[in-house]
């Protein structure tokens, strides 16, 4: 049985510390043991598992704790009375701490933010930290009424002008410290408009980092993913600035990792690059586009990678692999995980949430190149350049497909204009349908889809929760060359699902197209 996500009855304190001055002490001082830990001799084992990674069970919280979907707009589909601390005895969701990166030059961009975050009742507290020099920020500053003060406490970091500079370790000396067990990292120049949804990642595996990828940026992440099973390398590469979900245990850890490190003070402030390395795990990412926190949709002319990104990370990855081939023993003590935690990352079928955030879109059809067709050793792959040429060679999606135009987003924009492309031919039991944030029951599902000569022959399941899947019956009320609609009959038994899955019932001769799905109370 896969592990959910621990119940946490902490009752929430009166107030998180006496002072933000307390908490830049705090933040500080956690820098300073990183630089000079080296010396620190403890032993340590990490666990690992001898179980074989499988993936038998979606992990979806009971029907009787999902919440309405109706009536939800503009705010969370979690009600506040799902977090109280006689609720949180009973159900399996958990309250979270955010962590604000203040690095925007105007005053408004983190007023945006700050709100944003006070819609979600799971984020019980909010820490900021202003990395931006000469513009200071107060509470007065954020705009906000007395009432939001006392509902969720809002700490504010500001660094003075001879205060070390943290940079993006500011993210991680805050979690480490934080009220909760999980953390949400984000940055005030972005907007996350699908909290609902990668939260509801979250409750199903908790352990691992859950974060949003701009679809442009989403290909290359794919290949920014390193494997060797012989020293049991397998992770990669997030980028936390438009929103992720990671566990606070994991942050403590690799603030020790950087004590006993050997990197230098410039390489330590550049922390975000190593973090989600060191942590050995393929990071769940979500093909999400990211808005301004105005709400304007943001390019690429909004959005870059550091120019020094390919530096730190191959830094990073170059670190961890000596790391792991120096103690290749069954008890390691040396902070860095071994074992390969569930869903193993062929099994993660979660690509993109809906644009309306009720929802995740789901399919196995993965066009990438697999992380374990690619042997990392970076004495052989000598750059983050060269690793993605090896991927490219194997890669067999055709080099005049504009991943952003046909990516997993398109089916769940709510736009019938844009559209998924399967790239390859689908195969017989071959996938895709939703994961809901809440719950529902239909009577139809409707697929929207491009012009096509053959419609393929297709069988439904729904969800109910935990893993089995149950069949219903389907019946094809109308079908033209853009929709395909089927009635569905299943047990009386299903009153409400929690996921709804179509799957291919013969091999397709062609790749597919998906521009929307519809059920009866809910349109992507």
């Amino acid at each position: 049985m896969m592990s959910t996500l621990p119940i946490y009855n902490t009752k929430r304190k009166n107030k998180l510390l006496s002072s933000a001055t307390k908490k830049l002490v705090a933040c500080l001082t956690l820098f300073g043991i990183i630089l000079y830990f080296y010396t620190n001799t403890s032993t340590y084992t990490m666990q690992s598992s001898s179980a074989p990674i499988e993936f038998d069970n979606y992990n979806i919280n009971p029907l009787s704790w999902a919440p309405s979907l109706s009536d939800r707009i503009g705010k969370s589909a979690f009600p506040k009375s799902y977090f109280t601390s006689k609720a949180l005895l009973e159900n399996e969701l958990s309250l979270v701490s955010a962590v604000i990166l203040r690095v925007t030059d105007d005053d408004e961009s983190i007023v945006y933010t700050v709100k944003h975050m006070l819609k979600y009742p799971f984020i019980s507290d909010i820490y900021i930290y202003n990395l931006v020099k000469g513009r200071p920020l107060r509470w007065e500053s954020l705009k906000l009424d007395q009432r939001s003060k006392e509902t969720t406490p809002i700490e504010i970091i500001e660094p003075s002008a001879t205060d070390e500079q943290l940079d993006s370790l500011a993210r991680f000396t805050l979690c480490a410290t934080a009220s909760r067990l999980y953390c949400y990292f984000q940055d005030d120049t972005f907007k996350n408009p699908y909290m609902d949804s990668l939260y509801t990642n979250l409750l199903r595996f908790p352990s691992l980092i859950h974060a949003n990828s701009k679809p442009s940026h989403y290909e290359n992440e794919m290949k920014w993913r390193f494997h060797n099973s012989d020293i049991r390398l397998h992770t990669g590469y997030a980028d936390f600035r438009y929103g992720a979900f990671v566990p606070r245990w994991k942050v403590q850890t690799f603030l020790t990792q950087l004590g006993k490190s050997s990197l230098t003070k410039e390489n330590i402030r550049q922390a975000e690059h190593y973090f989600a390395i060191w942590v050995n795990q393929y990071p769940w990412l979500l093909s999400n586009p990211p808005l301004l926190a105005n709400g304007d949709k943001a390019t690429n002319l909004d959005i870059a990678y550091p120019a020094t990104l390919d530096q730190y990370t191959y830094d990073a990855i170059r670190h961890l692999q000596n790391k792991l081939t120096l103690d290749q023993s069954e008890a390691p003590q040396d902070y860095f995980e071994r074992s390969e935690e569930v869903p193993a990352v062929e099994y993660r079928d979660v690509r993109s949430s809906c644009t309306n955030d009720q929802c995740l879109f789901i399919t196995n059809m993965d066009p990438f190149v697999a992380p374990n067709e690619v042997i990392f050793d970076y004495h052989n792959i000598t750059s983050i350049i060269k690793l993605e040429n090896r991927y490219d060679t194997l890669s067999t999606v055709p080099s005049s497909v504009e991943w952003d135009e046909h990516s997993y987003h398109r089916v769940v924009d709510n736009d019938p204009n844009t559209c998924w492309n399967t790239i390859n031919a689908p195969k017989k039991n071959d996938y895709f349908g939703l994961i809901l944030v809440g719950a529902t029951k239909t009577s139809q599902i409707t697929i929207h889809t491009t012009a096509a000569l053959h419609q393929p022959e297709l069988s439904v399941s729904v969800l109910e929760s935990g893993g089995r899947w149950i069949s219903c019956k389907t019946t094809t009320t109308a079908s033209n060359s853009h929709r395909i609609q089927l009635d569905l009959h299943c047990p009386s038994s299903i009153k409400h699902f929690r996921a709804i899955k179509v799957n291919f019932v013969k091999d397709q001769t062609e790749f597919f197209e998906i521009c929307g799905l519809s059920l009866d109370n809910l349109s992507v």
